[in-house]
């Protein structure tokens, strides 16, 4: 399975997705990524083929892709994000996010 280059995801909003949303659909790809709908759509083709293969179903929404699943496809180390965050929080270099 060939997976083409998106932007890096960030690390705060691949953290929040990852324990908020059981499921994604293609408005938290987007917002994940930063790519189109089209995009979108063919990351979750990659996903959905992968759950497939893994015997792992969608229970919310038909058309969403199963977020721990995804996050393996797409490469996404959820550990290591936890560490970056950590880190970054560590140095200050994280924003304070209460205003926002």
């Amino acid at each position: 399975m060939r997976i083409a280059r998106v932007k890096v995801p960030d690390v705060r909003t691949a953290l929040k997705l990852y324990y908020e949303k059981p499921e994604l659909n293609n408005d938290d790809i987007m917002q994940l990524f930063g790519v189109s709908r089209g995009r979108a759509t063919q990351m979750k083709k990659n996903v959905q083929q992968k759950m497939r293969e893994e015997d792992v179903k969608t229970y919310m929404i038909p058309y969403s892709v199963n977020t721990e699943v995804a996050f393996r496809c797409w490469g996404i180390d959820i550990a290591d994000y936890e560490k970056r965050l950590k880190k970054l929080q560590s140095l200050k270099l994280e924003e304070d996010q209460k205003g926002a």
